[in-house]
């Protein structure tokens, strides 16, 4: 939570590979309460995360060192949804505070890569670029155009098949704080892992005292 709360992070919520223009459209879909959930999540540890911030501005304010100096002020959270990757990505002067991707992944060999003995080469993690399967993004491609944007992502989260492939592509991108991808195989549905966002609310909560803590002591 301390680390977090060094990172220089946005206010945007991305929602990708949605037909939605809005928070209220997406509250008219069909899994709309798992996406709610996640969004609810990423608000909530984002409020954690600020009362860090504002423990170590009082912190400093009692020491003299930040006694004229404004009391920070952030604006509130908001979603954008776009219906493809490629438009979210366009828009990473300023990096997001989450991104959830509501499209398809998948795991496989690109036959483009055969030789000519029939032999594939490696498996690639893969995303959906828009809502629908078919225009796959290899996620190495997608790692790539985060590591250009500006400042941390605190949530990566991606309800889709095989996410946990696309998971651990990402692991490595120093520009992600947290990547919730937690699907082997393909699921029915995307609810099932963004029903587990909640966890993350519990642990932050969990790690909120301590934070405090650590910070009044000068640790």
């Amino acid at each position: 939570m301390v680390e977090w709360s060094l990172a220089e992070l946005g206010s945007r919520i991305v929602v990708t590979g949605t037909g939605a223009t809005s928070l209220e459209d997406l509250a008219n879909e069909s899994a709309s309460y798992g996406v709610l959930c996640a969004i609810e999540t990423v608000i909530a540890v984002r409020s954690d995360i600020l009362t860090v911030r504002l423990a170590r501005y009082a912190s400093r304010f009692e020491e003299g060192s930040d006694s004229n100096s404004p009391v920070p002020n952030y604006p509130d959270a908001y979603v954008v949804c776009f219906r493809t990757i490629r438009e979210a990505m366009a828009t990473l002067e300023t990096m997001p505070l989450a991104w959830i991707h509501l499209g398809h992944g998948d795991y496989e060999y690109d036959e483009s890569e055969s030789d000519d003995e029939g032999h594939w080469g490696d498996k690639h993690a893969l995303l959906s670029d828009g809502e629908d399967e078919g225009d796959w993004i290899r996620t190495e491609e997608i790692s790539g155009m985060i590591s250009k944007g500006v400042g941390s992502m605190l949530f990566c989260i991606l309800p889709v098949c095989f996410s946990s492939h696309s998971g651990d592509v990402l692991q490595s991108n120093r520009n992600i704080l947290a990547i919730h991808a937690t699907e082997l195989d393909k699921p029915h549905s995307a609810s099932p892992q963004l029903l587990e966002m909640p966890g993350w609310k519990a642990a932050s909560e969990a790690s909120l005292l301590p934070a405090i803590t650590s910070i009044q002591s000068g640790n």
